[in-house]
């Protein structure tokens, strides 16, 4: 199940997003705004009781940005960051139908390969989830002058289904 297009009709930030603090102004290198969003979706991943067991987890044919558990769920969550004057920054351009079956491909293998892992957490499902974040146009490039808050964020839990 795939997110309702209904929401990419209009800003994503206007339909899908929860404000929170204002990110400081500066300049910032693109390099370094997807591992700012990783590390910021961990940490708030972690603030809703999940328990992040691999991050950035790859191989030869993609990366799964963050696998994380909660209760009897083993989650998959693609982080997809962007300032808000990107040429990306329409959500239903950051996760096409190829992306998803890359990373149901990604997920089952990592499922085979980490079952010793993945023994103790007792999972009954699977999911794949989204959490997408939108920064200011810059992020302040002193690290230690940063927010740790982007301008809008939203975590989509089964953002679409495993084929499993």
């Amino acid at each position: 199940m795939r997110l309702p297009r209904a929401l990419f009709g209009r800003s994503f930030c206007e339909d899908a997003c929860f404000p929170v603090a204002q990110v400081e102004e500066g300049s910032f290198p693109w390099t370094e705004v997807g591992p700012w969003g990783e590390a910021y979706a961990a940490a708030q991943l972690q603030r809703e009781g999940y328990v992040i067991i691999d991050r950035n987890w790859r191989v030869r044919d993609g990366e799964l940005d963050i696998v994380c558990h909660r209760g009897t769920t083993l989650a998959f969550v693609e982080v997809k960051t962007r300032r808000t004057g990107s040429p990306y920054f329409p959500m239903n351009e950051w996760v096409n139908d190829e992306k998803e079956e890359r990373l149901y491909r990604l997920g089952a293998l990592y499922r085979r390969r980490s079952r010793q892992k993945l023994r103790r957490f007792h999972y009954i499902r699977c999911r794949f989830d989204l959490f997408s974040i939108v920064t200011g146009d810059a992020i302040s490039k002193d690290p230690s002058q940063r927010s740790t808050s982007p301008l809008r964020s939203h975590h989509y839990e089964d953002a679409f289904k495993a084929h499993w």
